[in-house]
């Protein structure tokens, strides 16, 4: 009876995670591809530089959502410390609301863009919003209450989503409404949390001088992952951020539809993620070989993705012709797939499962520093977009090899020649776009997949198998 109800509790989940992702993938696509065309360049531009410092206010939790998600993971809802917990949030009202106001009195005083000072406000504004909704979609996910933070993830994006598609059938178009809507959208998944989490909310508190000790343990147990996760970010939009001071908002804004359009299409392939991870967790001594083949998976499809390159210069010119500027360099920018793909479904959950932590500090400490100073000397020396868009693609795959090639030498798998045979098409790709001469690309990736064919067939079947001995 047990073993029917936990199966039929894994299933739920399951359902409720694939649902909320697939509504959240297709809120994203809506905003994506309806925003630019909506704002025009400029305007654009605006909503960009909102979300593009608005990606850094985690860091402002100063790693204690990530404490509550690494401390409480094995906890049921109903064993959380409900008091320690109360008197915390309070705590990071409080101090959300002091970092708010300083930023709010720091923009007014030093941005003298008016816009640019409008868009940071906003950010600024957001500080408290993200704070307490994060807080809540982690307990929710680390309790198994599924159901919950799969409506708190959706909520928000189907509401803006709604929201830019009004703007547009009213001829509406302006970035303070979408950003008005944005925050508009993010209160009322925060009041839905506190409905949904009322009794963390309110009742009884543990005194501030008892709690506070506990806080700071929490924040102590988070911050690593805190620093990893803005480290990433950094590595992400630095060289967007390099544009965004230095150069002019339509070059900013190009350059920031160019990365949608990179991260839609790695829609495709994150959600794999969610079967590595678990799947690294049990591997056991299979791990090494399920490592191999994960990567040889993700390369593989990421790869696929950039054949999709003649679609999207299509799309670009059919429909978004205001960033034409675009096509200078998008091919530059596409193969970052396979440098962020590899690591946020593989390796990233190979040095989690195997608690390497410090170590994926280290290496995106090492590859952040190399990329602020690389985009920062690039930019003062060739003023361009796409001086930012090879710089972001060499550190980017950099990044992705040196994780590599570390879970490799760690476990003793010396398939070296795996990272070669990625290279050449990846090259061959750059070739065949430069030469107008594609087709050199497409041998190249039906020669890898064709080697590969047999290992990608028997890690699925693996996948397969081991999903049906954890839900029995």
């Amino acid at each position: 009876m047990g073993s029917i109800r936990a199966k039929s509790k894994l299933i739920q989940n399951t359902v409720s995670v694939f649902l909320s992702q697939g509504g959240v993938y297709l809120a994203n696509l809506l905003i994506g591809f309806l925003l630019p065309g909506l704002l025009g360049v400029e305007q654009y531009g605006y909503w960009q530089t909102y979300l593009l410092y608005a990606g850094y206010v985690g860091v402002f939790q100063f790693g204690f959502n990530d404490g509550v998600y690494i401390r409480f993971g094995s906890y049921d809802y109903d064993a959380l410390p409900r008091p320690f917990l109360r008197t915390s949030l309070r705590v990071m009202v409080a101090s959300q609301a002091i970092i708010m106001a300083i930023f709010l009195i720091a923009f007014s005083a030093f941005i003298k863009a008016p816009d640019t000072r409008v868009a940071l406000s906003f950010v600024a504004i957001d500080l408290i919003i993200m704070a307490l909704n994060t807080f809540f979609l982690m307990v929710f996910q680390i309790t198994n209450r599924f159901e919950k933070y799969g409506i708190l993830r959706v909520i928000p994006r189907f509401t803006l989503a709604a929201s830019v598609l009004v703007c547009l059938l009213s001829g509406y178009s302006n970035y303070k409404i979408v950003i008005l809507a944005d925050i508009f959208a993010k209160t009322a998944t925060l009041m839905i949390s506190v409905w949904f989490g009322r009794d963390l909310v309110f009742g009884i508190c543990e005194p501030l001088r008892t709690a506070f000790s506990e806080i700071i343990s929490t924040m102590r147990t988070g911050i690593v992952v805190t620093v990893i996760n803005v480290l990433n970010t950094i590595l992400l939009s630095f060289g967007r951020m390099v544009i965004e001071r230095g150069g002019p908002i339509e070059e900013f804004s190009s350059f920031s539809f160019g990365t949608t359009l990179v991260n839609a299409l790695l829609l495709f392939i994150t959600a794999l993620g969610s079967v590595i991870y678990p799947l690294f967790c049990r591997a056991g001594d299979k791990l090494r070989e399920y490592f191999d083949d994960a990567i040889i998976l993700v390369s593989s499809s990421s790869l696929v993705l950039l054949g999709f390159y003649p679609l999207v210069i299509w799309g670009v010119r059919s429909f978004f012709s205001q960033y034409i500027g675009l096509l200078g360099y998008f091919h530059i920018l596409l193969p970052l797939i396979v440098a962020q793909a590899k690591v946020t479904i593989v390796t990233r959950n190979l040095f989690n499962a195997k608690g390497w932590l410090k170590q994926f500090l280290y290496i995106n400490l090492a590859f952040s520093f190399v990329m602020c100073l690389a985009s920062i000397w690039a930019y003062r020396i060739w003023g361009s977009a796409e001086s930012i868009a090879w710089v972001t693609l060499v550190i980017l795959l950099g990044r992705s090899y040196a994780t590599e090639i570390y879970s490799r030498a760690k476990m003793e798998k010396k398939h070296w020649h795996e990272i070669g045979w990625e290279l050449v098409v990846l090259i061959l790709f750059l070739i065949g776009v430069e030469l107008h001469e594609l087709w050199i690309f497409y041998v190249a990736l039906a020669g890898y997949l064709a080697f590969h064919k047999k290992r990608l067939a028997g890690f699925a079947r693996r996948v397969y198998f081991a999903n049906r001995k954890a839900g029995s």
